[in-house]
């Protein structure tokens, strides 16, 4: 418990670290776009192999995308309950700040730093179903708030997968944990090398990205899409913990 104590306290330092190199000009707030996208392009793909490496993965483990499905539906519908009296931007903003999970980038390399390797299979899992609802129902849904009407067909959802990097790259690793193939050692060789980077990049990007400064209203948003969050997250967490 201690030990993990330690790396959470060090996560957070490194997250001072980004904050801190800012505001002294080191980097700046646009760096931010720049450092996400090396992680969703490259420590990111690296950590999904190095965690996959070896790992048979049993078909039932796709419930856990299914899960994460039905939970984006949840929010989405708790969401524009609770903002249906709200404007419209508004109720888009609390929609798609509240019902997506930042996998990926963020809660990944928590898990890479703090659990088993099989830890961020299940990670990996669940995020098959995040992003495939945040790249497609998500935006899907924000649009007809801000336009009161949507234009989705088959060809728009393959379309809006096959574009998401991350949606690929976990699509591709669970055909492969499924099937037992070997991943090839030239991947391997460099990913090994990559993977260990994607905490400190993850964190650092968080603290270049934070800004403390903000208006009354952008509080209440915030608190908003907070409040929907937890409403739905907390008795999910003990129904899937549970059951």
């Amino acid at each position: 418990m201690g030990s993990v104590f330690v790396k959470i306290l060090c996560m957070l330092a490194i997250m001072a670290i980004g904050y801190f190199i800012k505001r002294i000009g080191l980097v700046k707030q646009s760096d931010f776009h720049s450092i996400s996208n090396i992680i969703i392009y490259v420590t990111v793909p690296a950590s999904v192999l190095i965690n996959f490496n070896g790992f048979k993965l049993d078909p039932s483990m796709l419930m856990i995308s299914v899960l994460a499905i039905v939970f984006f539906f949840i929010a989405s519908g708790l969401s524009l309950r609770l903002t249906r009296s709200q404007p419209k931007e508004e109720r888009a903003f609390v929609l798609l700040n509240s019902t997506a999970y930042n996998t990926g980038a963020f809660t990944l390399a928590f898990i890479q730093a703090l659990l088993p390797p099989a830890c961020a299979v299940t990670v990996t899992v669940f995020d098959i179903g995040n992003c495939s609802t945040t790249a497609v129902f998500c935006y899907m849904l924000a649009s007809m708030v801000l336009e009161g009407k949507t234009h989705v067909t088959p060809r728009y959802v393959i379309h809006r997968l096959t574009h998401s990097f991350v949606f690929m790259v976990y699509m591709t690793v669970t055909v492969v944990g499924l099937l037992e193939i070997p991943i090839p050692r030239f991947l391997l060789a460099p990913a090994e090398l990559i993977a260990p980077a994607n905490v400190f990049l993850a964190m650092l990007a968080v603290g270049i990205g934070m800004e403390i400064n903000m208006e009354r209203s952008e509080l209440r948003t915030l608190l908003k899409c907070l409040g929907v969050r937890y409403a739905m997250a907390v008795p999910l967490a003990l129904v899937s913990w549970f059951l």
